[in-house]
């Protein structure tokens, strides 16, 4: 497996999608339970550095002034057949420290309600502060957080 060709030192999926990057983000999470539920010391050491790396990304779409009627990020780039965005609605509140919400929808239901033990042992209390302005000239990724507004877009390489 070569998750650097796939995932930059940022963080972010050379793909430059919004949707693929929490599918992915999930896929890692999942791979990582697999790997504690088995013991798999290697499996884990090899994919947890990107899990970390992968959040951060998702967290930079993040939208909090999201209302409980859509989704937390924007669409922006392909978006996935496999799993409607709406089916991760409640991604983030994973990661915040409220660790028994039962409003989860989706994804995090199934997380929240049947894997939680194992889950808190791999959680990142992450907490993202978003700056005014986030540029990431190498993954060719900037957000403005301007007021009450979100700008946020993905210029592709001309090289």
């Amino acid at each position: 497996m070569n998750l650097q060709r796939l995932i930059n030192e940022d963080g972010f999926l050379r793909e430059g999608s919004s949707h693929y990057q929490i599918l992915f983000t999930r896929w890692i999470i999942e791979c990582i339970l697999a790997s504690k539920e088995n013991n798999d010391e290697e499996t884990f050491t090899i994919l947890y550095p990107y899990y970390e790396k992968l959040l951060k990304g998702c967290f930079f779409f993040c939208n909090n002034k999201s209302s409980e009627n859509n989704i937390p990020f924007p669409l922006i780039g392909d978006v996935s057949p496999d799993f409607s965005p709406i089916w991760f609605k409640d991604f983030y509140k994973l990661f915040n420290d409220n660790k028994h919400n039962t409003d989860f929808r989706g994804w995090a239901f199934i997380i929240a309600n049947y894997f939680n033990e194992a889950f808190e042992q791999i959680k990142l209390k992450y907490t993202f502060k978003f700056n005014k302005w986030m540029i990431y000239p190498e993954s060719n990724w900037g957000r403005l957080n301007f007021h009450d507004w979100i700008a946020i877009w993905h210029l592709e390489n001309s090289k």
